[in-house]
């Protein structure tokens, strides 16, 4: 007989194989429905619109002359509206349904990137940063509420899975490795492109709509 650690580790390495193979059988499940595929570019490109200002944010804050205290209480405002949104909007978001959340969320995020392309003063700046609660936050629950109703339980993990490599992963290392090069040919206009992003991610949602 082999020894406890070994028969272990041959254990351990046959559940992981067992459980890669389910990943990918389930994985196959979920990417042969079209809805399914429309819901991963909607939520792909909401994220993916994020891109600039994750990326150089800071940078932009510093080229319209805010100060680092400033920016931190920038990045700070978008932070809090988005916990304020999971924490007490639950009441107005229940009833609403996940491709309405998502298409409010994704209009916000256009209005957001477009005022981020210009410098519209420290109060308007501050105002921009608020609306990360829609662009990120009620496209957030909206992915969540797509995904605990269109995924059967036994496939939500991987469901979710799939959401993370496409919009968090694929979709956003992608982008952001493009923009470089377009950020330092046109500074914070880059933005524009963001909101094109968001625009595609709202016609992708109106059809997710009518599709599902």
């Amino acid at each position: 007989p082999l020894p406890p650690l070994l028969s272990d580790r041959r254990t351990e390495r046959k559940a992981m194989g067992r459980a890669i193979q389910r990943i990918f059988s389930e994985g196959r499940v979920l990417l042969r429905q079209p809805v399914f595929l429309l819901f991963l570019l909607t939520v792909t490109f909401a994220q993916t619109a994020h891109a600039v200002f994750y990326a150089f944010g800071t940078i932009t804050f510093r080229s319209f002359g805010y100060t680092d205290s400033y920016i931190g209480v920038l990045w700070a405002s978008g932070t809090l509206a988005e916990v304020a949104l999971f924490a007490f909007g639950g009441r107005v978001t229940r009833g609403a349904p996940a491709t309405g959340l998502i298409a409010l969320g994704v209009a916000l995020g256009a209005v957001r990137w477009i005022g981020m392309a210009f410098d519209t003063g420290p109060v308007g700046v501050l105002l921009l940063q608020l609306l990360h609660a829609g662009s990120f936050g009620l496209v957030h629950l909206g992915t969540m509420k797509f995904l605990s109703l269109a995924v059967p339980a036994r496939l939500a993990a991987t469901g979710q899975s799939l959401f993370a490599v496409m919009a968090y992963g694929l979709g956003m290392g992608l982008a952001t490795l493009a923009i470089g090069p377009l950020y330092d040919a046109t500074g914070p206009r880059t933005y524009l492109l963001m909101a094109v992003l968001s625009g595609v991610s709202l016609a992708l949602t109106l059809a997710l709509a009518r599709a599902w």
